[in-house]
């Protein structure tokens, strides 16, 4: 008697948000080098979260290039709690993992992205820099933007939303509230 054969996924995953913490970062670099005022800049609780901050779009994003230049922004900063420990085991189950994220901002965002992923040793099967998620025919994703959540869902990819402040406000999705709540859910699919 055989056991049954156990099913493996193309499995996407967004970067900020999700494994990593890109308003710590961008904090960290406005304290460390243009003397900003941390008790100042808040806890990234929306998703447009430099607005609080006190930030206008244009000048949010000429910090975030000068911190992705600086080498600070998508390089420095720990990966979120489980995360490369729960890929592994996705990894080590025989899925493959397809990291999207819309990673285009500063000279340097490849660069800091890719050197970021090895310094962490991240496990992936390929990287794609782009803002459409659906690009790669993935079968599950892991997401933390509502609208590339319904985007995802859309095409037909079983998408997950990382729980965060900035999402709340979706109550009918299919959500998780770690990487290990995450590899649980991929887990039951495979059985």
């Amino acid at each position: 008697m055989g056991s049954a054969a156990v099913k493996t996924f193309r499995v996407g995953v967004d970067l900020d948000g999700v494994c990593y913490d890109f308003g710590a970062a961008l904090k960290k670099f406005l304290v460390d080098h243009e003397g900003f005022d941390e008790a100042l800049l808040g806890e990234t609780k929306v998703w447009d979260f430099f607005l609080e901050w006190g930030l206008s779009l244009e000048t949010y994003l000429d910090y975030y290039a000068k911190g992705v230049d600086a080498g600070v922004v998508l390089l420095h900063g720990d990966p979120h709690e489980g995360c490369r420990w729960f890929m592994q085991r996705l990894k080590d189950d025989g899925h493959t993992l397809h990291i999207v994220t819309y990673r285009t901002v500063g000279r340097r965002a490849v660069q800091n992205t890719m050197e970021w992923l090895q310094r962490e040793t991240i496990p992936y099967d390929s990287v794609t820099f782009s803002k459409d998620k659906t690009i790669i025919a993935n079968d599950i994703f892991i997401e933390d933007n509502v609208e590339n959540y319904h985007a995802l869902m859309a095409a037909g990819i079983e998408a997950y939303l990382m729980d965060r402040p900035w999402n709340q406000h979706e109550q009918n999705a299919n959500r998780v509230y770690s990487w290990e709540d995450f590899y649980w859910k991929v887990n039951e699919r495979s059985r």
